[in-house]
C-alpha cells in the first residue's frame, strides 16, 4: 500500500482514532456530519468537496469503512497507519514523537534509571502494553519501529550460541536477539522534559513534516494548565481546530483581517465546545505569540491556521524578563 495520504485524509484518520464514540463490532466511529463540525465546514462548499474526496481516498486504501449511511468506522489497518514513515525513510531532524511514542520513551527511561539499559523489542512491547492497556500490540510495535527509524532508539543485535542435541553429542546454533537502547537523542529529549506530559522544553522546534508539525502545536496548547493567550493577525477556522486540544480559558488578539465567515465559526465553536474563548481586535502586533499560564511564551513563524503548510518553527522564550514584556504587551492591548 502506498504510505502517502493527503494532509486532509491524515487529519480525518487522526480525528476518528481520537474519537470516544465506540460502536460494538465496529470500534471507533465518526460521521460525515461530525467531521464537518470538527473542520468547521458549512453546507455546500469547496472544503466539503475536499472532505468527501479525502473520505473516498481513505476508503479506497481500506483505512476506513462505511458501516451505514454517513457513518465511518476506522479499520485495523487505519489504526496502525503512520504517514511518511518507511523502512527507507531518513530521520527528520525536527521529528516530534507523538503521545504513544513519547509514552514508550518515558517508560523505557524510567526502567533505564532502574538498571534496565536495554530491552528486547518483544519484551518492551509486552511491558508497554501491560502499562497502557488501551494500546494494542500492533500499535506499540509500529511506534517502536518509528522510534528506531527516527533514531530515538538504537537497535542492537546480540548473537549467542544455543546448544541442542541428545546424549553426549551436542550441536550449537547461532541465535540473534534484537535489543533496543535509548539513543543520545532520546536521552536529551527526556532529560529536558518538564512536568507537562507531552511538551519538549527545547527552545527551537523546526519540523520538516507538516503533519508532525501540526501535532506539535496541538501538544503545546494541550499543556496549558490555567490559561492560553494568543496573538495572531490572521486567524481562521483551522485556528479553532488546534484549540480543541486545550481545556482552559482562551484569549486571542487578532486584526480585522480574519478569514471569511470566521465570526460565525467562532459563535458555533463557543456554543458547542468552548464558551471560555474570547477574541478581540488590535493592530498593535504583527508577529505571532502564544502565552501559556502567563509563564511560558512561544513565538511562531506562521499563522496558526497555516502552521505546518511549510517548514515551521516554534521558539520558546525562556528568559523571565522577556516573558514579562510579552505578558505586559498582551495585557495592555487587551485592556487589562
Amino acid at each position: 500500500m502506498n504510505n502517502e495520504l493527503s494532509t486532509y485524509a491524515v487529519a480525518i484518520l487522526d480525528h476518528i482514532k481520537n474519537n470516544t464514540r465506540v460502536v460494538p463490532g465496529y470500534g471507533k466511529v465518526s460521521s460525515v456530519q461530525e467531521l464537518k463540525v470538527a473542520f468547521g465546514i458549512k453546507r455546500e462548499s469547496e472544503e466539503l468537496e475536499e472532505l468527501k474526496a479525502a473520505i473516498k481516498e481513505l476508503a479506497k486504501k481500506k483505512l476506513i469503512l462505511e458501516i451505514q449511511r454517513g457513518a465511518l468506522s476506522i479499520t485495523p489497518l487505519g489504526n496502525t497507519y503512520r504517514p511518511n514513515v518507511t523502512t527507507s525513510s531518513k530521520p527528520s531532524a525536527g521529528y516530534i514523537p507523538n503521545q504513544m511514542e513519547m509514552g514508550i520513551l518515558q517508560h523505557f527511561y524510567e526502567r533505564t534509571n532502574k538498571g534496565h539499559e536495554k530491552e528486547t523489542i518483544k519484551g518492551l512491547t509486552q511491558d508497554v502494553c501491560h502499562k497502557y492497556t488501551d494500546w494494542t500490540r500492533e500499535q506499540v510495535e509500529e511506534a517502536i519501529k518509528v522510534l528506531v527509524y527516527q533514531k530515538f532508539l538504537d537497535k542492537k543485535d546480540v548473537s549467542s550460541k544455543m546448544a541442542f542435541g541428545m546424549g553426549g553429542k551436542k550441536e550449537y546454533m547461532s541465535v540473534k536477539t534484537h535489543y533496543v537502547l535509548l539513543s543520545g537523542k532520546a536521552l536529551m529529549l527526556l532529560s529536558n522534559r518538564d512536568a507537562s506530559p507531552h511538551v519538549v522544553a527545547a527552545s527551537i522546534h523546526v519540523a520538516e513534516s507538516p503533519y508532525s508539525t501540526r501535532r506539535r502545536l496541538e501538544e503545546v496548547f494541550a499543556a496549558a494548565k490555567s490559561s492560553i493567550r494568543v496573538v495572531d493577525a490572521y486567524i481562521g477556522r483551522k485556528t479553532l481546530d488546534y484549540l480543541l486540544s486545550a481545556s482552559v480559558p482562551i484569549k486571542i488578539i487578532t486584526s480585522s483581517q480574519k478569514e471569511k465567515n470566521f465570526d460565525q465559526a467562532l459563535i458555533d465553536f463557543q456554543t458547542e465546545f468552548k464558551p471560555g474563548i474570547e477574541v478581540r481586535e488590535s493592530n498593535a502586533f504583527h508577529g505571532r505569540v502564544i502565552i501559556l499560564d502567563e509563564s511560558r511564551v512561544y513565538l511562531i513563524d506562521h499563522s496558526i491556521k497555516d502552521f505546518g503548510s511549510k517548514p515551521s518553527s516554534i521558539v520558546e522564550l525562556t528568559e523571565p524578563e522577556v516573558q514579562k514584556v510579552y505578558n505586559q504587551l498582551f495585557n495592555d492591548s487587551w485592556g487589562e
